[in-house]
């Protein structure tokens, strides 16, 4: 895979999951980039992670955003990469690429077909799905009642469907 793909999964491990568990939104469901970019992490390589806060989506239990990466060193200067990603349990995949060189030509922008990883504790992945589930919250207490929330009312959203289903 590119270089933006392999240095965003850095310390990330590959899980598959089930196949409905995340579902890449359309191409037409992608949102443009609102371009309300907000820091949110720094990589070991010094580069910056930022949300677009205007872009986050929830769909069930599944919250899709654009992250933007400003890259320290190496020909790519600008990556934008959307992702999904689940609150409940750290999963994301990613679906879109654009990068950009120093130069600001772009020379990658397609759709990305990653299979569904799972972001490891304390790597830049896991911070970046903890602020979008947590609002962007810095107090660890008020996340952690938010994340607990939301992860209750998944279940009682899945149980909900299935429940549906069997009375069909």
């Amino acid at each position: 895979m590119k270089k933006i793909v392999s240095s965003i999964v850095l310390g990330a491990c590959a899980v598959f999951a089930p196949a409905a568990f995340l579902i890449a939104p359309a191409l037409a469901q992608i949102p443009v980039p609102a371009n309300q970019w907000i820091p949110t992490a720094q990589g070991e390589q010094g580069d910056i992670f930022s949300i677009d806060r205007g872009s986050i989506q929830t769909n069930g239990g599944a919250y899709s955003f654009w992250i933007h990466i400003d890259h320290a060193q190496g020909v790519v200067a600008v990556s934008r990469v959307h992702v999904i990603a689940s609150c409940a349990s750290d999963a994301f995949q990613y679906n879109w690429l654009l990068q950009a060189n120093r130069q600001g030509q772009i020379i990658q922008n397609e759709k990305l077909e990653t299979p569904v990883m799972q972001a490891a504790a304390g790597t830049v992945n896991a911070q970046l799905i903890n602020a979008v589930c947590t609002n962007f919250s810095t107090d660890p207490q008020l996340a952690a009642l938010t994340r607990a929330t939301q992860t209750n009312a998944e279940a009682i959203n899945r149980a909900m469907e299935a429940a549906a289903k069997m009375f069909r």
